[in-house]
């Protein structure tokens, strides 16, 4: 059997075609898709019409190539931007209607917990937080003796950032300082005194560039990227180097893809600050994400 899940979010659309057998993902193929859902969205709820246009195109190309890979169920979910949008029905109502697929838009909570049943699938661990720093929201989920203990979905992503704060080219010292004013705002409202002591697992796209830029890989490898550590360090001279960098400077660092460039700083800093914040020390990649996750969700409900 082969399901394909789509995961419609705030900078990208995602697609991977998964393989099933025995209730088991067995080999998968990912595509990814620059949509930029939440363009605008952090000032006005509305998707304008020209991103509705850019989304629904990438759709009617997924559903050719689930198509032609003979897909037999197609999963298609919205997150943050589409949570967040006054006219969300009618970009679902035409999406059915121009590409035939249908898109549900899920909760913030149920995000976290796809991307939970992912990395839970991927990595032996038992203890550990995920953090999925994603273009809208930032989703952390809690796991204690391989049991969640919570999921908590705050708003708080790299194109919601850089819009909210119109990050310069590149960013100043005072727009720097406000962003993590900003953060430690939200994340003090959230966590309290709360200091974790456990694995840090990185998910989503700037979890992943961080690693890709970590290694400097010339081209996205999931086999390397999956189960990499990058150290706090690592993660802060990253950041310093990326926040003072031009735009056209960005563009060229190895590992980054080029419709990231302009989000980067923002997503960098969710995850360098909540690391200085808990004092953590390093941070481990998961490739597998709520895309997986989706898919064994839905496994478990037949």
């Amino acid at each position: 059997m082969k399901i394909a899940a789509v995961d419609i979010g705030t900078n990208s659309m995602r697609l991977m075609i998964a393989k099933i057998e025995d209730e088991k993902i067995v080999h998968k193929e990912k595509y990814l898709f620059f949509t930029r859902m939440g363009e605008g969205m952090d000032k006005s709820k509305t998707i304008p019409e020209e991103v509705i246009e850019r989304n629904i195109n990438s759709l009617k190309e997924i559903k050719g190539i689930c198509d032609d890979r003979e897909v037999d169920k197609i999963i298609a979910y919205g997150t943050s931007a589409l949570r967040d949008a006054e006219n969300k029905s009618e970009f679902i109502n035409r999406a059915m209607d121009k590409s035939g697929i249908k898109v549900e838009v899920i909760s913030g909570e149920e995000e976290a917990y796809y991307g939970y049943l992912g990395v839970s699938r991927s990595l032996d661990l038992q203890d550990f937080m995920i953090m999925d720093v994603g273009g809208g929201s930032t989703e952390f989920i809690r796991i204690e003796n391989g049991e969640k203990k919570y999921l908590k979905s705050l708003n708080i992503g790299s194109v919601r950032l850089n819009e909210r704060f119109s990050l310069k080219d590149p960013p100043d010292k005072k727009q720097l300082d406000e962003l993590m004013k900003h953060l430690d705002e939200i994340f003090d409202e959230n966590f309290g005194d709360e200091n974790v002591d456990a694995s840090l697992v990185g998910i989503g796209g700037t979890a992943t560039a961080l690693s890709a830029i970590n290694l400097g890989l010339d081209s996205y490898d999931p086999d390397k990227i999956d189960g990499s550590v990058i150290a706090y360090d690592d993660v802060e001279k990253i950041f310093e180097d990326l926040s003072q960098m031009r735009l056209d400077e960005r563009l060229a660092v190895k590992g980054l893809e080029p419709k990231r460039a302009d989000i980067i700083v923002a997503g960098a800093a969710i995850i360098k600050r909540y690391m200085e914040r808990d004092k953590i020390r390093e941070i481990i990649i998961s490739d597998s994400d709520n895309l997986e996750g989706s898919v064994y969700h839905n496994i478990k409900k037949k």
